[in-house]
Protein backbone atom coordinates (compact mmCIF):
# COMPACT_ATOMS: atom_id res chain seq x y z
CA UNK A 1 0.00 0.00 0.00
CA UNK A 2 0.76 3.40 0.12
CA UNK A 3 2.13 3.69 3.55
CA UNK A 4 4.99 1.63 2.78
CA UNK A 5 6.57 5.28 1.83
CA UNK A 6 6.47 6.62 4.26
CA UNK A 7 7.83 6.07 7.19
CA UNK A 8 5.99 6.14 10.99
CA UNK A 9 9.31 8.99 12.40
CA UNK A 10 8.29 10.68 8.93
CA UNK A 11 4.64 10.66 9.45
CA UNK A 12 5.13 12.25 13.02
CA UNK A 13 7.53 15.14 12.07
CA UNK A 14 4.64 15.60 9.75
CA UNK A 15 1.89 16.05 12.45
CA UNK A 16 3.51 17.78 14.41
CA UNK A 17 4.78 20.18 11.82
CA UNK A 18 0.73 20.64 11.30
CA UNK A 19 -0.44 21.52 15.01
CA UNK A 20 2.41 23.86 15.19
CA UNK A 21 1.32 25.68 12.07
CA UNK A 22 -2.42 25.14 11.54
CA UNK A 23 -3.98 24.65 15.05
CA UNK A 24 -3.78 27.23 18.13
CA UNK A 25 -3.81 30.15 15.47
CA UNK A 26 -5.65 33.85 15.90
CA UNK A 27 -8.88 33.36 15.27
CA UNK A 28 -10.38 35.56 12.46
CA UNK A 29 -13.25 37.78 13.49
CA UNK A 30 -16.19 36.52 13.20
CA UNK A 31 -19.41 38.58 11.90
CA UNK A 32 -22.07 38.32 14.42
CA UNK A 33 -24.63 36.70 11.41
CA UNK A 34 -21.99 34.03 11.83
CA UNK A 35 -22.92 32.93 15.17
CA UNK A 36 -26.15 32.54 14.73
CA UNK A 37 -27.13 32.29 10.46
CA UNK A 38 -29.99 34.59 9.38
CA UNK A 39 -30.94 31.10 7.38
CA UNK A 40 -30.11 28.51 9.91
CA UNK A 41 -33.15 26.27 9.79
CA UNK A 42 -34.04 27.36 13.71
CA UNK A 43 -34.33 30.64 12.69
CA UNK A 44 -36.52 30.23 9.83
CA UNK A 45 -40.27 29.36 8.91
CA UNK A 46 -41.85 27.70 6.59
CA UNK A 47 -40.29 24.97 4.49
CA UNK A 48 -36.69 23.99 5.66
CA UNK A 49 -33.57 23.70 3.79
CA UNK A 50 -32.75 20.66 2.20
CA UNK A 51 -30.33 18.44 4.47
CA UNK A 52 -26.91 18.47 3.53
CA UNK A 53 -23.23 17.91 5.15
CA UNK A 54 -22.85 21.58 4.38
CA UNK A 55 -26.44 22.44 6.78
CA UNK A 56 -24.83 20.27 9.43
CA UNK A 57 -21.59 21.92 9.15
CA UNK A 58 -22.87 25.40 9.84
CA UNK A 59 -25.22 24.14 12.45
CA UNK A 60 -22.39 22.65 14.31
CA UNK A 61 -19.73 25.54 13.95
CA UNK A 62 -22.91 27.68 15.27
CA UNK A 63 -23.15 25.64 18.28
CA UNK A 64 -19.51 25.18 18.93
CA UNK A 65 -19.17 29.08 19.07
CA UNK A 66 -22.11 29.37 21.53
CA UNK A 67 -21.14 26.48 23.62
CA UNK A 68 -17.69 25.74 22.88
CA UNK A 69 -16.96 22.03 21.67
CA UNK A 70 -16.79 20.33 24.81
CA UNK A 71 -20.20 21.20 25.79
CA UNK A 72 -22.23 20.71 22.46
CA UNK A 73 -23.37 17.55 21.91
CA UNK A 74 -24.88 15.57 18.28
CA UNK A 75 -28.25 16.61 19.39
CA UNK A 76 -27.68 19.57 20.03
CA UNK A 77 -26.42 20.22 16.77
CA UNK A 78 -29.20 17.89 14.99
CA UNK A 79 -31.78 20.69 17.12
CA UNK A 80 -29.97 23.67 15.28
CA UNK A 81 -30.47 22.57 11.82
CA UNK A 82 -33.27 21.05 12.45
CA UNK A 83 -33.11 17.23 11.97
CA UNK A 84 -33.11 14.11 13.59
CA UNK A 85 -30.14 12.72 15.45
CA UNK A 86 -30.19 9.60 13.06
CA UNK A 87 -29.85 12.30 10.50
CA UNK A 88 -27.05 13.79 11.61
CA UNK A 89 -25.30 10.08 11.45
CA UNK A 90 -26.19 9.66 8.14
CA UNK A 91 -24.02 12.25 7.12
CA UNK A 92 -21.16 12.29 10.09
CA UNK A 93 -19.63 9.53 12.22
CA UNK A 94 -19.04 11.98 14.95
CA UNK A 95 -18.95 15.88 15.84
CA UNK A 96 -15.41 16.27 15.00
CA UNK A 97 -15.83 14.96 11.58
CA UNK A 98 -17.78 18.21 10.53
CA UNK A 99 -14.66 20.16 10.98
CA UNK A 100 -12.61 19.51 7.56
CA UNK A 101 -15.54 19.14 4.83
CA UNK A 102 -13.84 21.91 3.08
CA UNK A 103 -11.48 19.77 1.99
CA UNK A 104 -13.33 17.02 1.16
CA UNK A 105 -12.98 17.97 -2.55
CA UNK A 106 -9.42 18.25 -2.09
CA UNK A 107 -8.23 15.47 -0.70
CA UNK A 108 -9.98 13.72 -3.59
CA UNK A 109 -8.35 15.68 -6.27
CA UNK A 110 -5.20 14.83 -5.06
CA UNK A 111 -6.08 11.10 -5.28
CA UNK A 112 -7.47 11.41 -8.54
CA UNK A 113 -4.30 13.10 -10.09
CA UNK A 114 -1.64 10.81 -8.35
CA UNK A 115 -3.63 7.66 -9.94
CA UNK A 116 -4.11 9.06 -13.50
CA UNK A 117 -1.55 11.26 -14.18
CA UNK A 118 0.90 9.45 -16.35
CA UNK A 119 3.46 6.61 -14.97
CA UNK A 120 6.31 8.06 -16.63
CA UNK A 121 5.63 11.69 -15.75
CA UNK A 122 8.37 13.31 -14.09
CA UNK A 123 7.51 12.38 -9.94
CA UNK A 124 8.08 15.70 -8.67
CA UNK A 125 6.18 17.74 -11.67
CA UNK A 126 2.86 15.08 -10.59
CA UNK A 127 3.52 15.61 -6.91
CA UNK A 128 3.48 19.00 -7.29
CA UNK A 129 0.00 18.93 -10.02
CA UNK A 130 -1.71 16.89 -7.41
CA UNK A 131 -1.11 19.80 -4.72
CA UNK A 132 -2.36 22.01 -7.11
CA UNK A 133 -5.62 20.69 -8.10
CA UNK A 134 -6.00 19.83 -4.28
CA UNK A 135 -5.45 23.31 -3.66
CA UNK A 136 -8.04 24.70 -6.60
CA UNK A 137 -10.77 23.48 -4.98
CA UNK A 138 -9.99 25.90 -2.07
CA UNK A 139 -10.73 29.33 -2.83
CA UNK A 140 -11.26 32.73 -0.60
CA UNK A 141 -14.91 32.34 0.19
CA UNK A 142 -13.81 28.31 0.97
CA UNK A 143 -11.24 27.99 3.59
CA UNK A 144 -11.38 25.11 6.27
CA UNK A 145 -13.19 26.81 9.44
CA UNK A 146 -10.70 25.59 11.85
CA UNK A 147 -8.07 27.38 10.29
CA UNK A 148 -9.32 30.61 11.16
CA UNK A 149 -11.56 29.35 14.27
CA UNK A 150 -9.56 27.30 16.22
CA UNK A 151 -9.25 29.06 19.59
CA UNK A 152 -13.06 30.50 19.84
CA UNK A 153 -14.08 26.61 19.72
CA UNK A 154 -11.54 24.68 22.47
CA UNK A 155 -10.84 21.75 20.62
CA UNK A 156 -7.54 21.82 20.27
CA UNK A 157 -6.89 18.14 20.90
CA UNK A 158 -10.12 16.98 18.58
CA UNK A 159 -8.38 19.18 15.64
CA UNK A 160 -5.07 17.88 16.21
CA UNK A 161 -6.31 13.95 15.92
CA UNK A 162 -8.56 15.05 12.55
CA UNK A 163 -5.16 16.86 10.86
CA UNK A 164 -3.02 14.40 11.92
CA UNK A 165 -5.37 12.03 10.08
CA UNK A 166 -5.35 14.08 6.76
CA UNK A 167 -2.03 14.45 6.82
CA UNK A 168 -0.98 11.19 6.96
CA UNK A 169 -3.31 10.00 3.89
CA UNK A 170 -1.69 13.24 2.08
CA UNK A 171 1.83 12.18 2.62
CA UNK A 172 1.22 8.22 2.24
CA UNK A 173 -0.34 9.08 -1.09
CA UNK A 174 2.05 11.56 -3.07
CA UNK A 175 5.17 9.20 -1.65
CA UNK A 176 3.58 6.82 -3.21
CA UNK A 177 2.64 8.84 -6.78
CA UNK A 178 6.80 9.68 -6.81
CA UNK A 179 7.67 6.49 -5.61
CA UNK A 180 6.40 4.73 -8.70
CA UNK A 181 7.44 7.55 -11.03
CA UNK A 182 11.32 7.70 -9.47
CA UNK A 183 13.88 4.90 -10.17
CA UNK A 184 14.84 2.15 -7.96
CA UNK A 185 17.64 3.55 -6.75
CA UNK A 186 16.20 6.16 -5.41
CA UNK A 187 12.95 5.87 -4.11
CA UNK A 188 14.23 6.17 -0.68
CA UNK A 189 13.85 9.54 -1.07
CA UNK A 190 10.17 9.75 -1.86
CA UNK A 191 8.91 9.84 1.51
CA UNK A 192 11.34 12.77 2.37
CA UNK A 193 10.30 14.29 -0.59
CA UNK A 194 6.52 14.22 0.20
CA UNK A 195 7.25 15.66 3.65
CA UNK A 196 8.91 18.93 2.28
CA UNK A 197 6.00 19.50 -0.11
CA UNK A 198 3.40 18.85 2.56
CA UNK A 199 5.35 21.49 5.03
CA UNK A 200 5.85 24.06 2.54
CA UNK A 201 1.85 23.54 1.96
CA UNK A 202 0.77 23.77 5.24
CA UNK A 203 2.65 27.07 5.89
CA UNK A 204 1.42 28.85 2.60
CA UNK A 205 -2.16 27.37 3.55
CA UNK A 206 -1.55 29.28 7.01
CA UNK A 207 0.13 31.95 5.69
CA UNK A 208 -3.27 32.34 3.06
CA UNK A 209 -5.99 31.81 5.95
CA UNK A 210 -4.25 34.61 8.05
CA UNK A 211 -4.92 37.08 5.27
CA UNK A 212 -7.72 37.18 5.66
CA UNK A 213 -10.75 38.47 3.58
CA UNK A 214 -8.23 39.77 0.92
CA UNK A 215 -6.56 36.37 0.72
CA UNK A 216 -6.84 35.87 -2.80
CA UNK A 217 -6.47 32.44 -4.94
CA UNK A 218 -4.78 29.73 -2.76
CA UNK A 219 -3.04 27.59 -5.40
CA UNK A 220 -0.06 30.40 -6.84
CA UNK A 221 0.52 30.80 -2.84
CA UNK A 222 1.36 27.18 -2.90
CA UNK A 223 2.84 26.70 -6.09
CA UNK A 224 5.72 29.73 -5.31
CA UNK A 225 5.66 27.57 -1.93
CA UNK A 226 6.98 24.50 -3.32
CA UNK A 227 8.70 25.68 -6.18
CA UNK A 228 12.38 24.97 -4.24
CA UNK A 229 11.12 21.88 -3.19
CA UNK A 230 9.96 20.69 -6.65
CA UNK A 231 13.49 21.66 -8.25
CA UNK A 232 15.60 20.69 -5.53
CA UNK A 233 14.33 17.05 -5.40
CA UNK A 234 13.81 17.16 -8.95
CA UNK A 235 17.27 17.01 -9.31
CA UNK A 236 18.22 14.38 -6.65
CA UNK A 237 15.26 12.14 -8.69
CA UNK A 238 15.53 9.51 -11.13
CA UNK A 239 12.49 9.83 -12.99
CA UNK A 240 11.87 5.69 -14.34
CA UNK A 241 13.24 5.43 -17.88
Amino acid sequence: GPSRWMTAPALRTMRSMAILVLIGRRPETVHPAHRRSAVSPVATRGRPRAVSREMLQEAAFECFLEHGYAKTTVEDIASRAGVGRSTFFGYFTGKADVFWLELDGAIAAVHDHCATAPRGQDPMVCARDAIIAGAQELGPSRVPWPLTQAQLIGADEQLRASAAGIISTLAAVLADAIARRTAPSCRALAAPAAAALLGATIVAVATWADAGANRGALAPRIDEAIAPVVAGYGAALTPLG
